[in-house]
């Protein structure tokens, strides 16, 4: 019974910060609306509930806005994660001494192969999800890209904002994700 006690008490703790947290980005998230309202009507959803069969692109005046998004994201996806280029390079750090090494370059040159062979993988499906994040990224100022390992395979997902909360420590990194959710009665039975 304790550790039911305490499993309650933890839920709650964390539902709390969820909510605060929420609170406290509400002037962000009426900006990230009224951005996506006229740039990415599909993904640009945080404070309006939208029925099936409305019309998202009511209020994009032209394409000139949604196009210029699209033109960012393929030119940064390009540029950074190029699939047809060679953009992963591994080093070691602190000692060069061991980075002259032959053993040393083979192994990191084939590390280099199977993560760029993973990332293709239709498991992983990376370059998909990146170009969405590239797309946040132009819209939004952020994006989140989550990634877990699944018994043997890399899990990549890029996640709509007003589905997630982030925290930052100290220095600035991501120490904390919230992210809200439903699921179906029968994922509820599997999860």
């Amino acid at each position: 019974m304790v550790a039911k006690v305490t499993r309650d008490k933890l839920a709650e703790a964390l539902l709390e910060a969820e909510a605060s947290d929420r609170s406290d980005r509400s002037e962000i998230e009426a900006l990230w609306q009224s951005i996506g309202r006229y740039v990415i009507p599909r993904r640009g959803v945080f404070q309006e509930d939208m029925s099936p069969g409305v019309e998202r692109n009511r209020y994009v005046l032209d394409s000139t806005a949604p196009r210029a998004l699209e033109l960012f994201a393929s030119f940064l996806h390009n540029l950074m994660n190029n699939p047809a280029l060679q953009w992963l390079k591994l080093r070691i750090e602190g000692d060069p001494e061991i980075s002259k090494e032959r053993d040393t370059r083979v192994w990191l040159e084939s590390t280099e192969q199977r993560m760029l062979a993973l990332f293709e993988s239709e498991a992983t499906n990376l370059y998909s999800h990146l170009h969405m994040v590239y797309i946040d990224l132009g819209a939004f100022g952020t994006a989140v890209l989550f990634m877990e390992v699944v018994g043997e395979d890399l899990r990549v997902r890029a996640y709509h904002l007003g589905d997630c909360l982030i925290r930052e420590n100290e220095a600035g990194f991501v120490d904390t994700m919230f992210r809200r959710f439903h699921w179906t009665p029968r994922q509820n039975r599997k999860g």
